[in-house]
């Protein structure tokens, strides 16, 4: 078998078509605002450097979350939890779709509790179905 090398030769004027762009098609999503005013605060633990043999690191994952109507008005409350630094606030949804942070959480705290033991205990018989 014989090595050739070919020579290719072309010319944008022997093109016969013009490059065109993409044409863009509308998206399919758009970015809305988040009804909670929630920011989480930067947490500096390093998890690598703590237990270098980690795969995934803990500290950079989110703060928990919780749906379900604490005050029994028929529209879903979130509880978002704390950290070391700050502790867990509840939102109250209103009729307008927007939600309040409650300051006086402490008095549905029970509720939340419960809430979240329930989300646990479907989550771990989701987990159990799925492994039979």
């Amino acid at each position: 078998m014989l090595n050739r090398i070919q020579l290719l030769a072309l010319n944008e004027k022997d093109a016969l078509e013009n490059n065109r762009p993409p044409v863009l098609k509308p998206a399919i999503f758009e970015e809305v605002p988040s009804p909670l005013e929630f920011v989480k605060s930067k947490n500096g633990i390093n998890d690598f450097k703590r237990q270098p043999l980690m795969t995934n690191p803990q500290s950079f994952v989110g703060p928990c979350m919780v749906k379900g109507d604490v005050n029994k008005d028929g529209l879903e409350d979130v509880y978002v939890g704390g950290n070391k630094n700050e502790p867990g606030a509840l939102y109250i949804q209103q009729k307008n779709g927007k939600f309040i942070k409650n300051q006086n959480h402490l008095k549905v705290i029970r509720r939340v509790k419960m809430l979240m033991q329930y989300s646990l205990m479907l989550m771990a018989m989701v987990l159990l179905i799925y492994m039979l």
